[in-house]
């Protein structure tokens, strides 16, 4: 089959294999985002600590905190997951965007999940 024919194909796959795949997505996703959010709190609770003891002994405090908070996602998995577990039909059909999302795990909003996570991560 030829590339192009694949621009808006929809393929049958097994329900159960789509489910999986999706809940491992998801089950990774959730660690990434814990892991990101304690590195994102303990750095907040320095900062703000650090702003506190300024201000205990009478300094000018800058009230300017540089840290992106980390966002999450799960209700994007959790929906699907539910609409999989709930669906009568053991074969599903998904398209190529779909399947991306599903199965590869790239979904719209994965740069900004990238980008509010991926100090926290890397450190």
């Amino acid at each position: 089959m030829q590339g192009t024919r694949l621009a808006g194909a929809q393929f049958r796959y097994k329900r159960v294999d789509i489910l999986r795949a999706v809940t491992v997505n998801r089950a990774t996703h959730a660690k990434k985002y814990e892991v990101a959010r304690a590195k994102y709190m303990k750095a907040l609770t320095e900062k703000l600590k650090r702003m506190l003891g300024q201000v205990v002994e009478g300094q000018d405090v800058v009230l300017n905190i540089p840290l992106r908070k980390p966002v999450e996602f799960l209700k994007e998995y959790d929906q699907a997951i539910r609409m999989l577990e709930l669906t009568c039909d053991e074969d599903i059909e998904l398209d190529g965007t779909t399947f991306a999302r599903l199965v590869l795990d790239d979904w719209p909003w994965k740069e900004d999940f990238a980008s509010s996570t991926g100090s926290y991560l890397r450190g």
